[in-house]
């Protein structure tokens, strides 16, 4: 079991992101971006109305504090925390595959289009993983 200290360092830090995470979202700059690409993306408000601007997506910041509850959970269960290191990199890479196709999506891209760039992209990663696994050792 981790000590007090240690648990309550993450309980600051876990608020002091909560406290960044309100205020990007409460920002007037986050309320006022439009992008100039033309397309009507799932999530971003295009137009001439009062809303414009970028919603949070419900999805990736639910997908990031699942990640961050994993890290907690890790840190607080002990010095051999390999199946939440495992979890956690899966999500991670889960993550990362739902934002390359939500940009994709935002972009215009079809479906299809956007499964296939976000494998892609997981495909680079892949690649980059055995080429480091391969020069490291």
């Amino acid at each position: 079991m981790a000590n007090g200290a240690f648990v309550a360092s993450t309980l600051v830090m876990v608020a002091l992101l909560a406290a960044v995470f309100v205020l990007v979202t409460r920002a007037q700059a986050v309320r006022a971006y439009s992008h100039t690409l033309g397309v009507k993306a799932r999530g971003v408000a295009v137009g001439a109305s009062s809303q414009r601007g970028v919603r949070v997506d419900p999805k990736m910041t639910l997908a990031a504090l699942v990640i961050i509850g994993f890290v907690a959970a890790a840190a607080v269960v002990g010095p051999d925390p390999t199946l939440f290191v495992a979890a956690v990199g899966i999500l991670v890479l889960a993550y990362l595959a739902w934002g390359v196709y939500y940009l994709g999506r935002s972009h215009g891209l079809g479906n299809a289009h956007a499964v296939g760039l976000s494998a892609w992209f997981m495909s680079m990663v892949a690649v980059l993983v055995i080429a480091v696994k391969l020069l490291v050792g």
